[in-house]
């Protein structure tokens, strides 16, 4: 929090002295008199596309990256809109500067140049609305991780149930589970949640019975032994080939 609050500063400081500049510099060059009607308009502008582009740094630096906000935030589309953004900005910028160059009674040019704004500004919002639209398509095919299970909290669950198996009769059940859980830690990741959601969620599923099995243990303690580790077993053939898909996605 402490370092957003300084970058948000160090924003603002950019973008005052880079308005003050742009506000200076025209003023300094452009001698009253020779000041046309559309001196005033260009100087707001140009702060007006400035305030753009800092505001666009701000939504790449201060926006938040955690894991468990992918679904709400921007993400991977920020360097994709900073690049629309700025890129309206210069090419909008150099429109301007280009049309000062025209005689100031030529309207054909003025207009010409009107309409270029407008037509630049509908393909940048355009653009960036695809992009969000884009975004919010594979945020919502996307399993949330706040309800869904990633595997460190399968391994969580497993290592907890293991560790309540105190008896040193079960030290192939608690191999099989140790197993088990570093497999799913180590060879998987949370992608694998919404690339192959059918896939986890049939193995997340099968560690939830696996460790209710493991609570409620029947008569014959080696036959329930036995069950568990031949589930055990295939939970982890079936991980193997869940992290085999992963790679080749």
């Amino acid at each position: 929090m402490k370092r957003r609050f300084s970058i948000g500063w160090y924003l603002v400081l950019g973008w005052c002295v880079t308005a003050l500049a742009a506000a200076l510099v025209p003023l300094l060059i452009v001698p009253e008199a020779s000041r046309s009607m559309y001196f005033w308009p260009r100087v707001f502008w140009s702060e007006a596309l400035l305030f753009l582009i800092w505001a666009c740094f701000a939504l790449y630096s201060l926006l938040p990256f955690a894991a468990n906000k992918a679904p709400s935030r921007f993400g991977g589309i920020t360097p994709s809109i900073a690049l629309v953004v700025l890129s309206y900005a210069f090419l909008s910028y150099r429109a301007m500067m280009i049309d000062t160059f025209f005689p100031q009674g030529l309207m054909f040019i003025r207009h010409a140049h009107l309409v270029f704004q407008i037509a630049l500004f509908a393909v940048a919002a355009v653009t960036i609305a695809l992009l969000c639209f884009a975004r919010s398509l594979a945020a919502g095919n996307r399993p949330s991780l706040a309800t869904e299970e990633t595997p460190r909290a399968l391994h969580d669950l497993l290592a907890e149930k293991e560790s309540s198996l105190g008896s040193p009769t079960l030290g192939r059940l608690k191999a099989a589970v140790k197993r088990l859980r570093e497999m799913l830690l180590y060879s998987l990741n949370e992608s694998v949640t919404w690339r192959n959601p059918g896939t986890y969620r049939a193995i997340a599923d099968d560690v939830h019975r696996l460790c209710d099995q493991m609570t409620t243990r029947g008569e014959n303690e080696a036959d329930w032994s036995a069950s568990c580790i031949a589930r055990a077993e295939a939970l982890i053939a079936r991980t193997k080939l869940a992290s085999a898909q992963q790679i080749r996605g």
